[in-house]
């Protein structure tokens, strides 16, 4: 793997525009969060294109090309890893291009080298997921001897109507379905999962929205963390809008009083379309829009 260019935000996120040992290319991101130990966060793509094909994240706007084999994603790290010239320790977040679960196999690998020989280094392995059930409890069992493995599911709309619309990939399978795996993930691991909520404006942010999840997730008895974030906008969606900053306290506070573990998540990169939903996936380097 070579990285071809990169970009460096205002906030010191750095991505990272990386050509496989195939020909195809594939984007990372190396991210500083100041509160975090450690607080370097390499965040790593899964597969070259995405077949959910989410209406508001880019990986899947090129189509799916390919898994990523599991040495790909270790040299996605090691890149990432050899920018920090202090060789501190960091984190690791499959939160790149792809669904982390649509390439089972090898990522479960890479999870396991890097909790084993990588494990001086590697503090924290985080992946998010639209929630494919039976792999949640599958992960939850390959995964039970490992520390420091966090799993996050995006869930985003309280439907599944709104959910299968929005997020074509979750239409075999009830969000019902995913909050029952996940209550046995928790069970299996006994450790807390985390959510994900990206709020549009006039889609999932109104009260009956905040009601309707707060019922979803009270079952599993504060075992988890809601994290609200604000929608990044994508060139590829241009009907779906951000919510505002008040709009996405009002719906935490509402949240709060429906006794939601909540927190807002405030995604980094932004600027350099490296923020949460914004990588992706290109077919021809004379199609890449890096400077």
């Amino acid at each position: 793997m070579k990285i071809i260019k990169n970009l460096i935000s205002i906030d010191k996120t750095e991505k990272y525009l990386i050509r496989t040992n195939w020909g195809d290319y594939i984007e990372s991101a190396y991210i500083i969060v100041p509160y975090l130990r450690p607080q370097y966060v390499f965040c790593i793509s899964t597969q070259v294109g995405c077949r959910v094909g989410c209406k508001f994240c880019a990986s899947g706007s090129s189509g799916f090309v390919r898994n990523l084999k599991f040495d790909e994603m270790l040299s996605e790290v090691e890149l990432l890893y050899s920018l920090i010239h202090s060789k501190n320790s960091f984190r690791v977040a499959f939160m790149g291009v792809g669904e982390p679960f649509h390439n089972y196999l090898n990522l479960v690998k890479t999870i396991k080298i890097l909790s084993g020989s990588f494990s001086n280094v590697c503090k924290r392995i985080s992946l998010s997921s639209i929630g494919i059930p039976r792999l949640i409890t599958k992960f939850g069992e390959d995964t039970l001897d490992l520390p420091g493995i966090n799993l996050q599911i995006s869930i985003n709309f309280c439907t599944d109507e709104k959910r299968r619309y929005y997020m074509p990939g979750t239409c075999k399978y009830s969000l019902i379905k995913t909050i029952e795996a996940c209550q046995k993930y928790i069970l299996i691991t006994k450790k807390r999962i985390y959510f994900t909520y990206l709020l549009f404006d006039g889609i999932n942010d109104s009260f009956h929205d905040a009601q309707n999840l707060a019922k979803i997730l009270n079952i599993l008895d504060n075992n988890y963390i809601l994290k609200v974030s604000i929608y990044n906008p994508i060139s590829q969606s241009n009907d779906l809008s951000p919510a505002s900053v008040h709009k996405a306290l009002w719906f935490k506070e509402l949240l709060e009083k429906f006794g939601i573990n909540v927190e807002i998540f405030q995604s980094m990169g932004k600027d350099i379309s490296g923020g949460c939903g914004q990588m992706r996936v290109y077919h021809e380097i004379s199609k890449i829009s890096f400077k």
